[in-house]
């Protein structure tokens, strides 16, 4: 499993190198009053990684109170088996 994790960060890494070689022209953002100027890669990539952990950002929530559901019922479920042991054996 290591290995394939490594072997996909390697390929990643060079289709984000050759990507960013071949996209260097110039844009310019205009933002209300500011404007921004980089290459296209770059503007691209940021836009990506935004657009990632603002959906974390968003999903973060459910998954904390999934989780948060899930401890409960372990929670419950333990408290209940030492209950059963304590009252068997007293």
């Amino acid at each position: 499993m290591k290995i394939i994790k490594t072997i996909f960060t390697i390929v990643l890494l060079i289709l984000i190198t050759i990507f960013a070689s071949q996209n260097t022209l110039l844009v310019t953002i205009n933002f209300f009053n500011k404007s921004i100027s980089g290459s296209l890669a770059l503007l691209i990539i940021v836009t990506f990684i935004l657009g990632f952990f603002s959906g974390i950002v968003f999903l973060l929530p459910s998954y904390i109170r999934k989780h948060i559901t899930k401890n409960k019922k372990k929670y419950d479920s333990n408290k209940d088996k030492v209950l059963e042991t304590d009252k068997e054996t007293t």
